[in-house]
């Protein structure tokens, strides 16, 4: 009717008289203006999806302007549930990363409330990065690095392969790609009982521990900690606390592969002082790898028990010298001592 095509029209010009006032106070830089026109402006003009997410993203930067943080994570959590894939979800959500991330930062570690700001940083750059076409690298890695910190491998791998996808080829992260999205993708499958798949995409990152005379130097070297992956994605590993309960896990690596590992194995525990918490754990993957590959092999056993035996002479035949050396690095090392006891029996 005529009377209802009025008041749409007068409800539409004050919908627009509003949001220009908010508008003008924002570009003003007013934020108590700007909240007065667009604060609840999804609330009082329901149905004006043209303008409503940009007064919800201006008044949410309004409060965190005024240091009401708690006000404008309402307004993001508000665009969240109305418009969940808009552009202006995804620029609050950056607005309320950097806000969360300051009082992250001023919590304990590890307090109870600086896991729960850690979890909200990982879902807002997820929503950032989501609603982006091409995300930064930096925000990409941001990302992952959030969900490595919580230990959600599922969440992390999701990010890690989107980053391994994007920026697989491009100049600028090459040395980024191959030392650390790698990596990290490795060791999110391998946290997942991936073993397959992450023997896959660490080894290609990893080249001869021992290369030939005259072999050209590797373009990137890996990370310690990226070798350590490769060899328990690969060789497998040993768990348990007690010469009884010990069981082992088999990798999922080619005798290559596994030969790689024991080698690396080597050379790193020749970067270690003997008789370290780390050189022992390196001796160990060292001595169990050769015991793999004496599986099939007699002459790689033979390496396994020769290894094992000069061990023995070291720390004694009980390898009670463990035990020893851990407690005075102020660590228990009857851990350490059960696993070389167990793989000594395996061995002889």
């Amino acid at each position: 009717t005529t009377s209802e095509s009025l008041l749409a029209s007068r409800a539409e010009a004050s919908a627009l008289a509003t949001y220009y006032m908010g508008r003008m106070a924002d570009k003003d830089g007013n934020d108590e203006e700007t909240l007065k026109y667009l604060a609840d402006f999804h609330k009082e003009f329901p149905g004006q999806d043209q303008m409503a997410p940009n007064t919800l993203y201006m008044s949410l930067d309004a409060y965190l302007e005024l240091g009401r943080v708690p006000d404008a994570r309402k307004q993001y959590e508000t665009l969240i549930e109305l418009y969940p894939d808009h552009s202006r979800t995804g620029r609050a959500a950056t607005l309320i990363y950097k806000a969360v991330s300051d009082l992250y930062k001023k919590e304990p570690a590890d307090s109870a409330q600086a896991k729960a700001y850690l979890q909200t940083l990982a879902e807002l750059m997820r929503t950032s990065n989501r609603l982006d076409d091409k995300p930064s690298y930096s925000d990409l890695r941001r990302e992952s690095g959030h969900w490595l910190d919580l230990g959600n491998w599922t969440e992390a791998e999701r990010v890690l392969r989107r980053t391994s996808k994007t920026y697989a080829d491009d100049p600028a992260q090459r040395e980024g790609w191959f030392r650390n999205v790698q990596p990290d993708l490795g060791l999110v499958l391998l946290k997942q009982n991936k073993l397959p798949d992450a023997v896959a995409i660490l080894r290609p990152l990893i080249p001869d521990a021992k290369p030939a005379d005259g072999a050209p130097e590797p373009e990137f070297k890996p990370y310690p900690s990226t070798v350590t992956s490769f060899y328990e994605a690969a060789v497998g590993m040993v768990k348990g606390e007690t010469a009884s309960d010990m069981v082992e896990v088999i990798g999922a690596g080619t005798r290559e592969d596994v030969l790689k590992a024991a080698q690396w194995m080597e050379v790193l525990s020749r970067t270690k002082e003997k008789f370290t918490v780390e050189w022992y754990d390196l001796k160990f993957n060292q001595i169990f790898a050769w015991r793999r590959l004496g599986q099939t092999e007699s002459n790689d056993l033979n390496i396994a028990k020769d290894l094992i035996s000069t061990m023995r002479t070291d720390v004694d035949a009980n390898f009670d010298g463990i035990a020893t050396d851990y407690k005075a690095a102020g660590q228990d090392g009857k851990a350490a001592q059960a696993r070389f006891r167990w793989l000594s029996k395996e061995l002889n």
